[in-house]
């Protein structure tokens, strides 16, 4: 998708209300995000939105500089894909409602496709710890990624794992590519591995 395109798609998720559903129709109706973001309030309204979300629209739109957006993002190492791109995760696009931009900081490679998520509770126990690390110890070595929270704990467990087995790791951030959270980074992770691994 070509850049200029592309803006339009980060500047509309700076609006509240307007999720994958809401993206569709726009996208349906306008054909592009260009198109949608220019529109006047009938245009929004005959795209399906309701009232309420059609004001969110054009109030929130007229504070929102989709350049800036795309610059920042740029800054912060990121770069979006939406739900057209050939790099969109396949599995991701089957479920219900999937996300219409992902934002992606490194590589995704074709082998992610065969990833395994490691999840799990913050206050687990040293039996937990330690069935998390082989398990994912063991997959990292015979090649499939590790995806987690980039979370405390059993999260971090599967990561470290996976990188002393020389594996990869992949980390889906729900706070944004500015915001580590947990804001601590772990001492035995340099931050410049991180930003490659991670």
């Amino acid at each position: 998708m070509e850049p200029a395109e592309l803006k339009y798609w980060v500047a509309f998720q700076h609006i509240p209300g307007v999720g994958p559903a809401r993206m569709g129709m726009l996208e349906e109706r306008f054909g592009t995000m260009r198109e949608a973001w220019q529109a006047g309030e009938g245009g929004l309204a005959g795209a399906g939105l309701d009232r309420k979300t059609v004001q969110t629209v054009v109030e929130r739109r007229a504070s929102i500089e989709p350049d800036k957006e795309m610059a920042l993002l740029v800054k912060h190492g990121g770069r979006p894909i939406t739900w057209h791109d050939p790099e969109y995760p396949p599995r991701l696009q089957e479920i219900h409602l999937p996300p219409a931009v992902l934002y992606v900081r490194g590589t995704l490679i074709p082998e992610d496709e065969r990833s395994v998520a490691a999840v799990g509770t913050r206050k687990a126990t040293a039996y937990g710890r330690e069935a998390a690390r082989d398990l994912t110890y063991g997959l990292a070595q015979a090649g499939v990624p590790i995806v987690s929270g980039l979370a405390r704990r059993i999260d971090a467990v599967a990561r470290r794992a996976a990188l002393e087995a020389g594996g990869r790791t992949i980390a889906v951030m729900g706070s944004g590519l500015d915001i580590i959270y947990p804001p601590s980074m772990p001492t035995w992770l340099p931050r410049s591995r991180a930003a490659a691994r991670w």
